[in-house]
């Protein structure tokens, strides 16, 4: 969370680019350096990410307007460097937000289902489960364990498909 004073520096300083650019009072490449300067300190809040795409879409848009004269100056040459330098930095403080994330909800998700240490079910559901009439309460841990699946006879299978076989063969 952004503090209050540093809150505060930043209005105050987007105020002044906002002035700045509507009088035109100052160059291109100062009015990009301090838009740049902008986007790295709101770059620290998560919930910022929008406004610091904002003052940097903003530095590049005012910057890819410089005269050719401007363009071939240090000045420009170490702002526009200034300006890639933090579209990468935002580029990477997303990812690292967005890996954060994702690990919270896998957290979230992955945790194994708590099962309570006794079941006791209806005389239905142990007739339907085909449990024990005379136990009221059945350890959890024994009854999932005890899960099976009926197998399946492959033979017998393998039978009833080489005799379906023949009979499709038969009938066509």
């Amino acid at each position: 969370m952004i503090t209050d004073n540093k809150e505060k520096a930043i209005l105050y300083l987007h105020m002044v680019l906002r002035k700045q650019i509507e009088k035109k009072s100052s160059s291109i490449t100062t009015w990009s350096s301090d838009a740049v300067r902008m986007a790295t300190a709101v770059l620290t809040n998560v919930q910022s990410f929008q406004a610091t795409k904002s003052h940097l879409l903003a530095a590049t848009t005012v910057l890819n307007k410089a005269s050719e004269q401007e363009k071939s100056t240090d000045e420009f040459k170490q702002v526009w460097a200034d300006v890639g330098r933090v579209w990468i930095k935002l580029g990477l403080e997303i990812l690292e937000a967005s890996t954060d994330r994702l690990k919270d909800l896998e957290e979230q998700t992955r945790k194994p289902p708590k099962f309570s240490d006794t079941l006791q079910f209806t005389h239905f559901e142990k007739l339907s489960l085909d449990l024990s009439m005379e136990v009221e309460e059945f350890d959890t841990r024994s009854l999932v364990n005890s899960l099976t699946f009926p197998t399946l006879d492959f033979g017998e299978f393998l039978k009833n498909e080489v005799i379906y076989s023949l009979f499709c063969s038969y009938v066509t």
